[in-house]
C-alpha cells in the first residue's frame, strides 16, 4: 500500500495473477465496489463486488519499488509455502486475492475494506511510522514521488489520474521540495 499509491479499492481487488514477479509490475485493472459490500449471504458473508475503475487512466501497469516487491514476495511465500514461485503470471490462480483474512471464521477470504481500516492503525504502529488511514498511504506516495524529484506528469500517470489538478492535491509541494529547489536554483546561478 505505502510503496505502490493504490487507491482502496484498487488494493483489495488485487490478485496474484495481476502481479508480474518477472518484471516487477502490478497490472490494475479491477476495483473493489463499496456499496455492494452491504449485503449479507446466508453464511455471513458480505457480497463482494469487483468492476473496472472510473476511468480508462485508471488502469495501468505499475512498476514495482524495491520493498513493495520484496513484501508481496514474502506475503506470496507465507500465504503459499508449497508453491513454487513461477515467474510467469498464467500460473497463479486468477482468483487469488493478495489481502485475505489471516485468521478466523473466514481465513482466507478477501479482506473487506473496513477490516482494512480498522487494521491500519495496528499496522502504521507496527511499522513504526505515524499512524495514517489507508487513504493516507496514497497522499503519502504521492508526495514521497514529488520529494523525489519525479516529475508531475510521471506520478499522474502512476496514481491513474485523468486531470493533473488532482495529482497536484496529492503530491503537495512540502518544505523539503521547496529547500530541494533552491538548492537547484543556488546550483543553476553559481
Amino acid at each position: 500500500m505505502f510503496d505502490c499509491g493504490l487507491r482502496v479499492g484498487e488494493n483489495l481487488a488485487l490478485r496474484w495473477s495481476r502481479v508480474d514477479f518477472k518484471h516487477r509490475m502490478i497490472s490494475i485493472d479491477t476495483i473493489r465496489i463499496y456499496n455492494s459490500e452491504v449485503k449479507v449471504n446466508d453464511i455471513g458473508l458480505k457480497d463482494m463486488m469487483l468492476d473496472t475503475p472510473k476511468t480508462t487512466k485508471s488502469i495501468r501497469k505499475i512498476p514495482l519499488a524495491d520493498r513493495a516487491y520484496n513484501a508481496l514476495l514474502d506475503l506470496f511465500k507465507q500465504t503459499h509455502p508449497n508453491e513454487i514461485i513461477k515467474l510467469n503470471r498464467s500460473d497463479i490462480d486468477l482468483n487469488d486475492f493478495i489481502f485475505i483474512k489471516p485468521t478466523g471464521k473466514f481465513h482466507g477470504y478477501p479482506l473487506a475494506i473496513t477490516s482494512a481500516q480498522v487494521a491500519m492503525p495496528r499496522i502504521c504502529d507496527c511499522a513504526g511510522i505515524p499512524r495514517l488511514n489507508v487513504h493516507g498511504c496514497r497522499h503519502t506516495y504521492g508526495v514521497r514521488l514529488r520529494e523525489a524529484g519525479v516529475d508531475i506528469n510521471d506520478i499522474q500517470d502512476l496514481m491513474g489520474h485523468v486531470d493533473s489538478e488532482t495529482t497536484k492535491l496529492y503530491a503537495e509541494i512540502t518544505p523539503k521540495i521547496k529547500e530541494d529547489a533552491v538548492k537547484k536554483l543556488n546550483t543553476f546561478l553559481n
